[in-house]
């Protein structure tokens, strides 16, 4: 029997990876509606080179030769390895998916070794995998998001260096080269400092010397890239006075009253941040409580600096209230590393030989729980979906039926409400949308273009294909609960698209 149960565990993780690829084609039928996306598509359709490698997100690819869109401020490097797995897998028609086949195992590798490697660990790397907080951000391909994750497998590695009485020359150089190829990823792996840090401090047969010298080059890494990243957010060096810029760009991240918090306030943020989080990471967050309670049955005081990870991430969206109350799906990917390093120091033996009673978890429960962790992530994943069906239908409408160059049309005069929302349609369509006051305008449009309408334009179009009609179910309401009052967002700050929507082509 024993002798079966690697076998098991393998058979068991293999599960877990393909419900979680599942969920994460699930959250928005993979058609993808962010910004990276359209950089990964712009690198795919001109080339990474060609683009010096920057982020470039023309939506579209609209005029990415002769005026390309650079996203100042983060690194493109979080986003590469989506690219080359994009590029590999080009034959299969999944788009960016194929980064969630490398990017999954890792992750689950990595919880697994910093819990133990036990059966406990099995389960609660299923579980935190299986999280609906940890799949919107990868779909997105936000690259502050990307950046934090890798801080898991990073930590598994530091930790197998520091551990080593005696570091090698080559040892030194690797520690080194690691920490900075992690820093280079982008500014918010900033985060990830001081949780990362207290976690290797608090656990068993860390070389302290090592630490020490690891912990300045994180710091002299941070500070370059957030001083950098920052500089190019602000515009420094470019025309123009740079006089301020740099304080507004980081109150309007903080707790200032513009750009994020511009209509936001400190009980509205972080409402929307318990909420989405909470729900998101419930799993992992169950798994913490009983880690901690079995910890304290063995007579060992309440674990304070196990939860210093955790505390320092929930800090790091505290400081940055606008930025993460704006973007509260962003906090998942941080609390969850949060969380998972709260759980490894929970699960490191005792100082001094104390014992705490073990997690009596056995194995023969794992595929119980996993399940259960499936079912409920694909329980938040349909109230969201349910959610988002307007925006989504929409895509599905757009990628169907047109190709990236086409041009997306709305006509004021024809549908002045289509219109309205038209300008922020070109990031999660990945088109060029404009906006015309008439038809008369579209005369001299050279591109192939299409007509986007929720309105009959008349007999001078033909009809290409529409969208599914919305459908009211039991499973909108928790969204328009979410929406009417947790998120609050005005009118400005969201799309709304509503009713069934229309693509037309010229009548010849």
């Amino acid at each position: 029997m024993q002798s079966m149960q690697p076998l098991r565990k393998a058979v068991f993780f293999a599960t877990v990876f393909c419900a979680t690829i599942f969920l994460l084609y699930y959250v928005d039928d993979n058609l993808g509606t962010g910004w990276g996306v359209n950089v990964i598509h712009n690198w795919l359709q001109l080339g990474l080179l060609n683009l010096h490698g920057q982020l470039v997100y023309n939506p579209g690819g609209f005029d990415i030769a002769e005026h390309p869109i650079v996203y100042q401020g983060m690194s493109p490097v979080s986003l590469y390895p989506v690219f080359f797995a994009s590029k590999i897998f080009a034959w299969s028609g999944l788009d960016t998916l194929p980064y969630d086949f490398f990017a999954v195992p890792i992750l689950l590798w990595a919880i697994w070794r910093l819990l133990g490697r036990d059966d406990f660990a099995v389960i609660v790397a299923a579980l935190a995998l299986l999280c609906p907080g940890y799949m919107r951000c990868l779909k997105i391909l936000d690259p502050n998001s990307l950046a934090v994750l890798p801080s898991l497998p990073f930590a598994v590695i530091m930790l197998a260096i520091l551990r080593k009485p005696r570091l090698t020359p080559a040892q030194w150089v690797g520690l080194v080269i690691f920490t900075l190829a992690f820093m280079s990823l982008n500014w918010s792996t900033g985060w990830i400092f001081a949780p990362c840090l207290c976690l290797l401090f608090g656990m068993p047969g860390v070389n302290r010397r090592a630490l020490i010298y690891l912990a300045g080059v994180m710091a002299l890494g941070v500070c370059f890239v957030v001083v950098v990243s920052f500089a190019l957010k602000a515009g420094v060096g470019s025309t123009g006075t740079n006089s301020g810029k740099i304080v507004n760009k980081l109150t309007g991240y903080l707790w200032g009253r513009g750009g994020y918090g511009e209509g936001l306030t400190t009980g509205r943020a972080f409402l929307r941040l318990v909420v989405v989080n909470g729900v998101g990471l419930l799993p992992l967050g169950l798994a913490l409580v009983y880690a901690t309670a079995q910890r304290m049955r063995g007579g060992a005081r309440f674990p304070w600096f196990a939860f210093a990870p955790f505390a320092l991430t929930i800090l790091d969206i505290v400081i940055m209230r606008n930025y993460f109350g704006h973007h509260p799906p962003l906090g998942g990917p941080l609390l969850l590393v949060g969380l998972v390093f709260s759980l490894a120091l929970l699960r490191a033996p005792l100082p001094g030989g104390a014992k705490s009673a073990p997690e009596k978890i056995s194995f023969k429960f794992a595929p119980a729980l996993a399940l259960a962790g499936f079912v409920y992530g694909l329980a938040v994943l349909v109230c969201f979906r349910a959610n988002e069906n307007n925006l989504l239908s929409v895509a599905h409408l757009i990628h169907q039926n047109t190709a990236r160059a086409d041009v997306i049309v709305t006509v004021k005069a024809n549908d002045p409400n289509t219109a309205s929302q038209a300008p922020r349609l070109d990031e999660p369509l990945d088109r060029r949308v404009i906006v015309v006051d008439d038809f008369q305008a579209l005369a001299g449009e050279t591109n192939h273009w299409m007509l986007l309408t929720s309105v009959n334009p008349g007999s001078s179009f033909t009809l290409v294909g529409q969208s599914t009609p919305p459908v009211q179910s039991w499973w909108s309401k928790p969204g328009e609960w979410f929406s009417r009052v947790v998120a609050r967002r005005s009118a400005n700050d969201r799309i709304g698209l509503s009713g069934t929507y229309f693509l037309y082509v010229p009548a010849h």
